[in-house]
This record gives C-alpha cells, structure tokens and sequence, in this order.
C-alpha cells in the first residue's frame, strides 16, 4: 500500500476523514508547511477546506477543484491557491498536440 510505502521511507502518511477535525489534527496540521486537498467528491473538498482554514488561519491550502466555476468558491472558503482539472487536463492535450505538431 501506499501508505506501507512511504512508512518504509521514513514519511508519515495518515489514511482517514479529511473532513474532520480530529484527522487533521492527528495528522499534525499545526505543524504543516501546507495542505493539499486533491478530493475527487466536491463538497468534501469544500468541507475539508472549511475545516482546515479554521484549525489553521494562516496555512497555505492548494486545493483542486474539477470545474473552473468553482474556483471563485474555493477562494472565498479561504484556499490559497486553486487549480481546476478541466483546465489542467485542457493544457495537457494541447501540450501533446504541440509536441505532435513538431515532429
């Protein structure tokens, strides 16, 4: 497992409810350089996030959302920085047509 590997390594790793405060706190978000939410369900993410920015007001928190309409939300929830997968996965179709085009 994932998890099993990263022990191996020496990194902590913590499976476990990103939306809740008592994970998070296990996880040691105190000491947390930043937060990463790569959540897949939405309203998770937007929960997690909440969570998060009221245990630590001044952590950077990168989130990705899937839609570029959700951006602005994420923000406002208090996300540092937000990036969209549509946008992400856009860019890297062109970049392979690109690379294509200069054969």
């Amino acid at each position: 497992s994932v998890s099993a590997a990263k022990s191996k390594e020496g990194l902590p790793f913590f499976f476990g409810d990103v939306t809740s405060e008592e994970v998070l706190l296990a996880a040691g978000l105190e000491r947390a350089k930043a937060l990463l939410l790569l959540i897949n369900d939405g309203e998770g993410a937007r929960l997690a996030l909440k969570v998060a920015r009221a245990l630590a007001p001044k952590l950077p928190i990168l989130v990705r959302v899937a839609y570029l309409r959700d951006v602005d939300e994420a923000k406002k929830l208090g996300a540092t920085q937000v990036g969209a997968a549509e946008e992400e996965g856009a860019n890297a179709v062109m970049w392979h047509a690109l690379e294509l085009g200069g054969q």
